[in-house]
């Protein structure tokens, strides 16, 4: 019964196009993410057999910063094409 009610869940065209872009946005963020360096995943070793410990790193200064600087260099670019001059 449940795995009947999940495939009617993306039954819809509308449903499957939102959950597509949804996912490839979730998907251009992480890229991003781990390009500019927000994101990190890692992997010590360990001193016990079968077992694995991955970390996973967010960096929200690194995001501040960049979002700071977006929203800086939109400002310049707004700027020029307005001819205003905001400091």
């Amino acid at each position: 019964m449940w795995a009947e009610s999940e495939s009617n869940i993306l039954r819809s065209p509308k449903k499957k196009s939102i959950f597509t872009i949804l996912l490839l946005l979730v998907v251009v963020v992480l890229g991003v993410g781990f390009y500019r360096g927000w994101f990190s995943v890692t992997n010590p070793p360990s001193l016990q057999d079968n077992k694995a410990n991955i970390n996973f790193e967010l960096d929200g200064n690194k995001m501040n910063d960049d979002a700071a600087t977006i929203k800086r260099k939109a400002g310049e670019l707004k700027d020029n094409f307005t001819g205003e001059k905001n400091d």
